[in-house]
């Protein structure tokens, strides 16, 4: 059986300062072959924040806590206007209340990275964050 994980929303005002979840989350970045991952590292978080979006992290460890296996992912809350139409008329619109996963895809260390961990990713988001209608994603990858 493998590790267990824990999932928590850190408020960005936190993040930045612990200095541990800081260099993991600066080293997740670095390592990452995404190419939106610039959007994912602290810097842009602040700055967006600095704009006015309201940012969050989400933390993914092992549990026991073991801080060489963990995940990070900034999330942007917003939201995401749907509309039907046909031609040029609007048949309906809604609006929800959204996660823009940052980056379209979490920062996880790569000897860590398992389905578990993104259930549990996921699952977290759900409980933790229940007014949220859907998680947003730009380009996610075809071989996810």
């Amino acid at each position: 059986m493998g590790p267990c994980y824990k999932f928590s929303v850190v408020p960005l005002s936190e993040a930045i300062f612990s200095d541990a979840l800081c260099q993991k989350w600066l080293s997740l970045a670095a390592a990452s072959d995404n190419l939106r991952a610039f959007q994912q590292s602290p810097a842009w978080c602040a700055h967006k924040s600095r704009l006015g979006e309201s940012i969050d992290v989400g933390v993914i460890e092992t549990v026991p806590a073991d801080t060489s296996e963990i995940g990070v992912m900034p999330v942007q809350h917003t939201r995401f206007r749907h509309t039907l139409g046909i031609g040029r008329r609007t048949i309906c619109a809604k609006s929800f209340r959204c996660l823009l996963l940052m980056g379209s895809q979490p920062l996880l260390s790569e000897t860590t990275e398992d389905q578990a961990q993104l259930d549990e990713l996921f699952r977290g988001i759900r409980e933790q964050l229940p007014r949220i209608d859907c998680i947003r994603m730009w380009g996610v990858p075809l071989d996810s």
